[in-house]
Formats: structure tokens, sequence, C-alpha cells
């Protein structure tokens, strides 16, 4: 009497000679070697369709694997398994010379479907561009707050995203970092800023972060020190990027005795003020202590500054002048200071000026368009960034990916810690 296993092995071997020869153990290992061909060539499949559904193919191989007891053909289901090869079985038992003229297939390895880029190649000579709808966040990696909120303060700078995204970079850039083998800082920045203009959904700040070599994103910096280090390291690429935030201070100290003065030259990208209460606890505002860094002070007792002239120390007055104006100016507050052996952060209230007025040979109006918050301590906390933006003229508050659109707050705040104002005059900016 035939079993099911001869009979399954007569259906797939047609040919009677070749299926005596085997005998009853060979038709049984054959029978159990088909599946197993199977398997082994979808699981080759499903390595090669990385990112693909599986469920379906999984209901074939199932339905073609048990089709051998529903309907007595094993070979025309496994035919419909993706990548498997197609046998000729008559040129089993014809010999070598006739397989030969009709070698099996190899296994075929699936096109994959192309990835979509993380990143973006940016044209050469990108024309900056309105963005139609509402801006969109940054995808906060850890407790990289800060460096968001100063990346969209950039990016609503307009001076600043024309020249970044007007630059022509070569094909070659300098290794001075690497994302996965190619690009700089900079063509980095143009590339975030040009999904920032046509993004649906949050950006990530990943290829930042590896050019500015932050290992630890869980780790939280100052945005004052982010800042500069964003500018000093673009400007080893390109220098023109951090010249609208450049200014020219000179420090002029004058002995009382000779009257000889020292002048001491210096580049800035910022400046930095105290936020310490007025008299009885007043409030303090952004603009007198601008105009107070610019005040003559008189050094005396034990600040007293050495003329070499008269060769020991003497009285002397210090005034510090401007003598080049930048397009965009920071204003640093001074929130921490060291008191009583530890440093603490002062958390009164400034008033935060609309408008700042600098001393120069001619009046210049600057125009309040971001603000950096810190709400925390010394320990920790988390920056946001309230940002007008130029071109909606509206003000929105960036969290990290949350984005939403304000009025504008009261003049008054005890969390505002850096300040960008865009010059308005047109008058000269050097001395």
């Amino acid at each position: 009497m035939e079993s099911p296993g001869d009979g399954l092995a007569r259906c797939l071997l047609p040919d009677q000679g070749l299926l005596c020869g085997l005998g009853t153990w060979g038709r049984r290992l054959l029978l159990l070697s088909i599946p197993l061909i199977a398997l082994l060539s979808v699981s080759l499949s499903f390595r090669r369709r990385r990112g693909r559904s599986t469920r379906g193919t999984r209901k074939r191989i199932w339905a073609a694997l048990s089709a051998p007891w529903r309907t007595g053909s094993l070979m025309g289901q496994m035919r419909s398994l993706p990548c498997l090869p197609t046998f000729t079985l008559s040129s089993w038992g014809a010999g070598q010379e006739e397989a030969s003229r009709d070698p099996p297939r190899p296994l075929e390895a699936p096109n994959p479907t192309p990835l979509a880029p993380s990143v973006r190649t940016p044209a050469a000579g990108h024309t900056p561009r309105l963005r139609e709808r509402a801006p969109i966040g940054l995808v906060n990696q850890g407790a990289t707050c800060y460096l968001n909120s100063i990346l969209q303060c950039l990016f609503f700078t307009p001076e600043f995203r024309k020249a970044v995204l007007e630059l022509e970079l070569p094909a070659a850039q300098p290794a001075l970092c690497r994302d996965h083998g190619e690009s700089s800082l900079v063509t980095q920045l143009q590339r975030l800023f040009l999904d920032l203009q046509d993004a649906q959904a949050p950006v990530t700040t990943r290829a930042i972060t590896r050019c500015l070599g932050l290992r630890n994103v869980y780790e939280q910096q100052d945005v004052l020190e982010c800042f500069q280090t964003l500018l000093t390291r673009m400007a080893v690429e390109k220098v023109e990027l951090r010249q609208a935030f450049q200014m020219l201070t000179e420090r002029v100290i004058q002995c009382q005795v000779c009257k000889d003065e020292t002048r001491l030259e210096e580049a800035r990208l910022f400046l930095m003020v105290t936020v310490l209460p007025g008299p009885e606890e007043s409030v303090c505002s952004v603009a007198e202590a601008v105009q107070a860094l610019f005040r003559k002070e008189q050094v005396t007792g034990d600040n007293q500054y050495f003329c070499e002239t008269c060769d020991r120390k003497e009285d002397a007055s210090s005034e510090l002048c401007l003598r080049a104006l930048p397009s965009v100016l920071v204003i640093f507050l001074e929130r921490f200071t060291f008191y009583r052996g530890a440093f603490w952060k002062l958390k009164n209230k400034v008033t935060v000026s609309e408008k700042l007025i600098l001393p120069f040979p001619e009046k210049n109006c600057y125009n309040l368009f971001a603000v950096c918050h810190h709400f925390g301590d010394l320990t920790g906390g988390h920056y946001v960034a309230d940002i007008m933006s130029f071109e909606k003229r509206c003000w929105y508050r960036f969290s990290d990916d949350h984005v939403e659109e304000i009025q504008p707050g009261p003049s008054e705040s005890s969390t505002a810690y850096l300040l960008m104002y865009r010059r308005e005059s047109l008058g000269p900016t050097r001395v």
C-alpha cells in the first residue's frame, strides 16, 4: 500500500525511474528537504527586506507548507513565494549533461526600497524665501533646549539666515567635522535652515551636536556659551557669518596725575550687563544698564591703575567707547553672582526695553526681536525663546518642538537671560 509520503513524492517527481531509485528513505528525505529549502530562501529574503511588512508573506509561507496535505501540489505554491529559485524537476533524472543546459537559477537579492535621506543637500547659492506656514520647532535630544533656543534665534535673524543660505559651499569641505564621513558645521547649519523653511514636522539637530562635539546631550549648558561656540566654529570656515554680530569697543584709561591714556581695543559678540535691583529695590531697566556700561567711572582705592609713566599705582578714570556697531546687538543679562562663598542666580525682575539707543557720535536705535528665557537655577532648568517672526510680524514661543503664537508679554521679566536687537537706523557704524 502506498503511503501519503510516497504519493506526495510521486506528485513532485513524475519520473518513475528516479523515484524508484531514491528508495523509501530517499523519498522521505526529499519530502523533508523541500520545506527546509523554502524556509531558508524566505529567511534570506527577509534579511534583505528590512523595513517591509512581512505579515502577508508569512501567510503565503504557511499556505505553501500546508498545501500538500490539502491539494497534493507543493511546487505550485512554492513558486509563488518571493525570491525562491525555480528548478526544472525533469532535469534531475536526465543526467548531468541535460541538467547543465537548464541549471537552477541562483537566489536573487531583492531590490531594497531606498530610504529617504536624513539630511538634504543644499543647493549652491540657495535664495532664502518666506515660510508660508507657522514656524516649526526642534527636537530635544535630551537636554539640548539651550541649543534649540539659540538656533531658532539665529534662524529668525534675517541678516544671518540670508548669509547662511546664500553661501556657495565647495563640493569638498574641509574635514572640520564628520557626519557619516562628510560635511562641516556650516553645511549642517545650512541644511537645518532649509528644513526649517520647508519641513512640516520638528527637525532634529543631531548633525549639529556631532559637529560641535557634544557627546553628552543630557547635560545642559549655558545658552551664551553655546552662542559663542557656534559663531566661533562657523567663523573658522566662513568668517563673514559673524560679521552681523561683531562690534568693536575701546577701553580708555586715563591717569589722573600725568593724564597719560591707555587705549585697549576689543572685538565683541555681545554686551554683558548686570541686573541688580536699583535704589529701594526698584526694577532695573535693560536700557539703563546698557547706558551704565558706557559711563566714565573712577578707579581709586584698592582698584588703582598702575601707570607706566608714573611707575606706580595712581587714581584713574575708565570709560568704554563704541568704535564699530553691529547689525544685531546681543545683550547678556548677568543673572549669576558669587555671594558668601557660593554662586547664586538673581531672579529679580528687569524691564526688557523694546528699543535701545546706543551712545555713539550719532544715536543708533535697535529694536528687540528675540528673548531667551531660563527657568530654573544653577543645577538645571529649561530654556525657551520668544521670537518675533520677521515673516509674519508676530511673536512665537519656541519650547523645543512645541511652538505657539503669543501676544507681546509684559515688559518686566524675571527669567529673561539673553536679548537680541536689530539695528534700525542707517547712520554710520564706525568711528
